[in-house]
């Protein structure tokens, strides 16, 4: 019965929620004041949002894969970012919440939840995540985490160790945790979120018999297949992904 009503006091773009801020506590995020869920692109832009620079190169770390190879980074490592990260989101005022996926089909895609501190942080990631309904992620098995803090102090890279991009910042994954975290304008580089996203949606994949070497790709100016290359394991990781407006099916 609790959990029936804590169902229905879940709506898309309120500001308050129980049941949502239960389920971010789960995720160590602990809401200070409100958190707006699956917020259009107009109701984003009134919070704020705008269409951010586009980067590349920032770097990507990476603990655990499949091939059982060396992680950018240790256990310690991320555990002590990831404490971090989840303290500044649970000491701001408004906290955004985006829900998605990798993948097209509702059977063996990897649901998405990304928790942010900025607005426009989401409205990219929208644009790379397959939209999905919110309880489809609440009720997942194992879906993803995205912690996109764009406002962090930089001196929490220097406590943990890692290098970054002057001050853009960096994309760190955990395949372990199952989540992803974004530093400052780690959301802003495209290419990047998808390899992190790409090594930590393969196994869920996988595991729900989906196809790696599938790809679909919204983009009128890819007519092959679009995926992910990760060339220091060695392995392809095609993935669906989501660029534009036109869908082309295709095949490695």
């Amino acid at each position: 019965m609790l959990s029936r009503k804590l169902k229905q006091l879940c709506f898309p773009g309120r500001a308050f929620s129980y049941g949502l801020n239960w389920a971010l506590a789960g995720r160590g995020v602990v809401v200070n004041d409100k958190a707006f869920q699956n917020l259009t692109t107009s109701e984003l832009q009134q919070k704020g949002a705008t269409i951010a620079e586009s980067l590349s190169g920032l770097p990507v770390y990476v603990r655990g894969n499949l091939l059982g190879g060396s992680s950018d980074i240790s256990k310690a490592q991320y555990a002590k970012l990831l404490k971090q990260v989840t303290a500044h989101l649970s000491s701001i005022a408004n906290v955004f919440v985006q829900d998605g996926a990798v993948g097209s089909s509702s059977e063996c895609d990897a649901k998405v939840r990304v928790i942010s501190d900025s607005p426009s942080a989401v409205l990219k990631l929208s644009s790379i995540l397959w939209k999905t309904p919110s309880r489809a992620v609440s009720h997942d098995s194992c879906p993803l985490t995205v912690y996109v803090t764009t406002s962090i102090s930089p001196g929490v890279v220097n406590a943990v160790g890692l290098r970054a991009q002057g001050d853009n910042g960096f994309i760190a994954a955990d395949i372990e945790r199952s989540s992803l975290i974004l530093c400052g304008k780690g959301f802003s580089d495209a290419n990047g979120v998808k390899e992190a996203l790409a090594a930590l949606s393969g196994p869920v994949i996988i595991a729900r018999g989906g196809l790696l070497l599938c790809a679909r790709c919204r983009c009128n100016c890819f007519f092959s297949w679009c995926g992910t290359i990760i060339p220091d394991w060695r392995f392809w990781w095609p993935i669906y992904i989501q660029i534009a407006n036109c869908c082309y099916p295709g095949i490695m």
